[in-house]
């Protein structure tokens, strides 16, 4: 096997190198967005890991017609509906926020309670976990690709709620890649193809992680994106940052004052 990255389709090309008389398929092709889709939609906050899943269940043909676990009649269904549910509420109620005058510094912020309206948006089992990250693993078992072991946390829209008090926006910060994988078995990758993906998936993390916001929103009914973030990419930004998770910084504004009511 051969895999490359390709600047001018935005892609990582995979060559099976198999002899021309061998059936099944020869290569794929795996564009950036592939991945910011794929690891929002399979709970993925690896690249590497997701960028590995969706080699292996491409190259194994193993997407199936129906999903035996959710009973839907396609494996992505589920998280499909479970995202478009979460960011509606969680977009509405920033919209709902920033029309009542709240600004960051509010115990209640726009940002905050966008978080948390996300956080309840979906039912959770009797162990706490939430329907998103049930149907994640329905799907992940259904393709047959390794399982993100992932905590659960409030709430997952990628790492982009860096808030810049200073200048009043929202800047975007890089996602992991990691050379060893994060998933609870080995991943279809070899540590070697691994390494080289990792090195380009580091190189374009900034612009996945855009990816996966205008992917998040566009499940959504509304036009505009009131959680766009600012694509400004400082010196700051060009490798990930020991920053506060969103979920760390929601916790911490809401266990610091204001109005503890749901």
């Amino acid at each position: 096997m051969k895999i490359t990255y390709d600047d001018e389709s935005r892609s990582f090309l995979v060559d099976l190198q198999k002899p021309d008389d061998e059936e099944g398929v020869r290569g794929v092709a795996v564009p950036l967005q592939a991945v910011a889709s794929w690891s929002e939609l399979l709970g993925y906050d690896d690249l590497a890991d997701c960028l590995d899943a969706i080699i292996d269940a491409r190259v194994n043909a193993k997407e199936p017609e129906s999903c035996p676990v959710t009973g839907y009649n396609d494996v992505w269904t589920a998280p499909y509906e479970m995202l478009r549910e979460r960011e509606e509420k969680r977009e509405r109620e920033y919209l709902k926020a920033q029309a009542e005058g709240k600004t960051a510094d509010d115990p209640r912020s726009p940002l905050l309670r966008s978080t948390l309206a996300a956080f309840h948006a979906l039912p959770r089992d009797e162990r706490g976990v939430c329907a998103l990250d049930q149907a994640r693993e329905a799907s992940c078992e259904a393709l047959g690709v390794p399982k993100p072991k992932r905590t659960p946390s409030l709430v997952r829209r990628t790492v982009v709620t860096r808030v810049d008090k200073e200048a009043g926006e929202m800047k975007i910060s890089a996602p992991t890649c990691e050379e060893e994988s994060q998933c609870d078995r080995d991943g279809f990758l070899c540590k070697e193809d691994r390494a080289k993906c990792v090195q380009v998936l580091r190189e374009h993390a900034l612009d996945i992680a855009y990816r996966e916001t205008r992917f998040q929103h566009s499940q959504t009914s509304i036009e505009l994106d009131p959680l766009e973030p600012h694509l400004a990419v400082t010196a700051d930004d060009e490798q990930p940052q020991p920053n506060k998770s969103p979920e760390e910084m929601a916790r911490e504004r809401y266990m610091s004052g204001g109005d503890q009511d749901a």
